[in-house]
């Protein structure tokens, strides 16, 4: 009998606070910056395979958290989109209208009657952009403090 307490232990490791590989933890969350390039809906697609979503700004913290990711100089999309109804921004992981915001000056604007797809710019303001056009991408997943593997 005593051969299966040590295989009965090692199935119930207990993991605690961190986040997965590759991820970095923010207050409930965990993210990760994608540098592969996709359309909006891709992303999204790649987001959910690796367990997670496009990401979602609640506040100010979470979007100068964000902000500070970006070090390149370029955009990159996070899950808002108003393709549903137009001028109804809202997170599509969540279903929820936007809380809090940080759009550009005059944004958004629709420009073409084509941009449906939140985007930050390397300044952590927000912008409505054509879903098609291929950007980097930041995924959010929550932050779990233990969790059970084996």
């Amino acid at each position: 009998m005593n051969r299966f307490i040590p295989l009965f232990l090692s199935v119930l490791v207990l993991v605690s606070g961190d986040c997965p590989n590759g991820w970095t933890h923010h207050g409930t969350s965990c993210y990760r910056l994608r540098m592969d390039t996709e359309t909006w809906v891709d992303a999204k697609l790649v987001c959910e395979l690796d367990g997670g979503y496009l990401a979602e700004i609640e506040n100010i913290p979470e979007n100068n958290f964000i902000h500070g990711l970006i070090t390149d100089n370029k955009n990159l999309w996070l899950g808002g989109t108003d393709l549903s109804v137009e001028t109804e921004w809202m997170w599509i992981h969540s279903q929820q209208p936007f809380g809090y915001t940080n759009w550009r000056p005059t944004e958004p604007n629709n420009s073409n009657k084509d941009e449906n797809c939140l985007e930050m710019d390397p300044n952590g303001l927000w912008n409505d952009r054509p879903c098609h056009y291929i950007q980097k991408y930041l995924c959010e997943r929550p932050f779990s403090n233990e969790e059970i593997i084996g």
